[in-house]
């Protein structure tokens, strides 16, 4: 149904780096679909990685189907070289291994056409997955990251109220410590050039995504205990209204941590048809106020006498939602 033009073959070997590979050419002037096989052998077709959309569900491992921020692959959306439907695949490659090619025209009734075609390969992020998280501390001191050359995780897709949907883009992961205070996390950076997501994750390990806190817009209401889902004076947290040093959409994210407890922080962009950027990092803890919550209520006097409070720090008490006609 998907594919049903004439095809063509090349090999390759793996450099132990991802490895790049794209139809995005101004001679090209078919739409392609690519393919890559682990094998050297003909006739025994292990599938490594595909442009075909959703060809990534067919996998028991969703990595082993990595994307590059497409919706489907066979119409790279960054790609202005040509105007017909180029195809970008990228994966992991295993160094020494031989790996086949597939190329295809896509579409019933087509007769074959000329394509430019391209391999490259380059280093992914240290912290391009879960397992590989790079450590950053909770004292408020900046960070630069890049999602450059970072693949997709599928695996925290429908967790934290994420979806195919509402994210696309190249991710990479950190981990921290809890404080047994407040921790704000935040893109807002000048260095910023991406549109960000972030979700928090209680636990070290990877593959078992429990969500804190989330920067996609209504996370909190997947929550039963709103407290989980802090917002810091967000319609959506992608979009951080209060940020002024970045012209794109910064992210913050609010919680209460637990002292001692570790975390893995997700990073990524947003939208389709991403292939990256540069993003700076901030985590800061600080003292939420005493009386931020209705069961810390701080005792007040009817004497007439002044007393000085603060919401700095403070969240927002989703609870009171939808009573005394606040909404």
């Amino acid at each position: 149904q998907n594919i049903r033009g004439a095809s063509v073959w090349y090999t390759f070997e793996g450099t132990g780096e991802r490895i790049v590979i794209t139809t995005c050419s101004r001679v090209t002037d078919i739409i392609t679909v690519l393919a890559v096989y682990d094998q050297s052998q003909c006739n025994s077709y292990t599938c490594v990685a595909s442009t075909i959309q959703d060809a990534r569900w067919d996998s028991g491992s969703f990595r082993g189907w990595t994307f590059w921020s497409l919706a489907a692959n066979d119409d790279d959306s960054k790609c202005t070289e040509t105007g017909v439907g180029a195809s970008t695949v990228v994966f992991d490659s295993v160094a020494g291994q031989t790996y086949k090619l597939y190329v295809s025209e896509k579409g019933p009734g087509r007769q074959g056409g000329t394509f430019g075609l391209k391999a490259t390969s380059m280093m992914a992020p240290v912290n391009d997955h879960c397992e590989t998280a790079i450590s950053l501390k909770t004292d408020g001191v900046e960070v630069i990251g890049s999602t450059v050359n970072a693949t997709i995780d599928w695996e925290v897709l429908e967790s934290c109220a994420f979806s195919r949907q509402n994210i696309r883009g190249a991710s990479v992961w950190y981990t921290f410590e809890g404080t047994g205070e407040r921790i704000v996390i935040t893109t807002c950076s000048r260095v910023t050039d991406i549109i960000t997501v972030l979700a928090v994750y209680d636990q070290s390990q990877c593959n078992s995504y429990t969500c804190v806190a989330s920067t996609i817009q209504d996370a909190r209401w997947d929550s039963g205990s709103f407290r989980g889902w802090t917002f810091w004076s967000l319609a959506a947290n992608d979009d951080d209204s209060k940020c002024t040093e970045t012209g794109v959409g910064a992210s913050t994210v609010v919680f209460d941590s637990v002292a001692g407890q570790t975390y893995k922080l997700y990073v990524s962009e947003k939208g389709p048809g991403r292939q990256g950027g540069t993003f700076g990092l901030k985590a800061t803890s600080m003292m939420a106020p005493v009386n931020d919550h209705c069961e810390t209520a701080i005792s007040l006097k009817t004497d007439g006498v002044e007393v000085i409070g603060s919401t700095v720090n403070a969240t927002i008490d989703w609870e009171v939602l939808e009573s005394c006609a606040f909404s």
